[in-house]
């Protein structure tokens, strides 16, 4: 079931400017990445249905600039717009080899699945 979530929000992500990923051990940022991360249970319906919230980070390796700021925070709204979030925070990732903390945008968006 995690597999189908992150596979449905990857699949709503293909037409965004920036590569997506959603191993964050494969993540390369260049400068800027899209990472769908791991799915969280937000509740059970009816029928054997699952609710799960899946958080997108759109990630930036470099320093920012205001080109690349505006960048970012321009595929950030791809990305909302293409999951149907209304609303992103800023805030860091932090990367799971190094453990350096890298600006990022997250979102969560939510999905149903039947089990």
């Amino acid at each position: 079931m995690i597999r189908e979530a992150i596979d449905f929000v990857e699949a709503r992500l293909v037409n965004v400017s920036g590569p997506v990923f959603t191993d964050p051990a494969t993540l390369y940022a260049d400068p800027l990445a899209v990472l769908v991360g791991v799915p969280e249970l937000a509740g059970r319906g009816f029928g054997g249905t699952f609710t799960v919230t899946v958080p997108v980070h759109v990630i930036c390796a470099e320093a920012l600039t205001a080109d690349l700021r505006d960048l970012m925070f321009d595929l950030a709204l791809e990305c909302a717009e293409a999951l149907e979030v209304p609303t992103f925070d800023l805030d860091g990732w932090t990367t799971p080899t190094n453990q350096s903390e890298l600006p990022a945008y997250t979102m969560q968006t939510t999905v149903t699945l039947e089990a």
